[in-house]
């Protein structure tokens, strides 16, 4: 767990507390990738869970307003890696993810946090590692008026 404090002051004008998050920075694809996080805006600081010591940023993240520019990545997700989950961002908030086999079974059901941004580590609705192969993840709005489908991969 990693908690980065801040102070207003250092804050651009028109940040959302509400809406930051911690990112690790992926030297081997120069990209940061957000952690699945929790702002405390009382306390001016937001939490984080990391699988190891690296470089990290404070960064204010914005839902999507629709499913057109969904990403998920790391697609393929190798779950030894640098993340530990893959990522479903700019999606709207509390919009549902369905992840399927390719024979239509049920694997795992989630959904976005109110930034838009949902997380999979890899595993089952019983907490179990699932198989290498390719999956699809079904993404619905939280009204049900769109949805869009993505195959994933899983390495292991």
């Amino acid at each position: 767990t990693i908690i980065l404090p801040y102070r207003l002051s250092d804050l651009p004008a028109g940040v959302d507390q509400s809406k930051l998050i911690v990112a690790v920075y992926d030297e081997a694809n120069s990209v940061w990738v957000p952690l699945p996080s929790v702002s405390d805006i009382p306390a001016n600081r937001v939490t984080a869970r990391t699988w190891h010591l690296s470089t990290f940023q404070l960064m204010e993240v914005t839902p999507g307003a629709g499913l057109s520019a969904v990403r998920v990545f790391p697609n393929p997700y190798t779950p030894s890696s640098v993340s530990s989950v893959m990522n479903f961002t700019n999606i709207p908030p509390y919009s549902r993810i369905k992840i399927y086999t390719f024979l239509g079974e049920l694997v795992k059901e989630f959904a976005a946090d109110i930034n838009g941004t949902a997380y999979w580590n890899g595993t089952n609705s019983g907490g179990q590692k699932v198989a290498s192969g390719i999956y699809i993840a079904f993404i619905e709005t939280r009204d049900r008026t769109s949805s869009k489908t993505v195959k994933v991969a899983v390495e292991r």
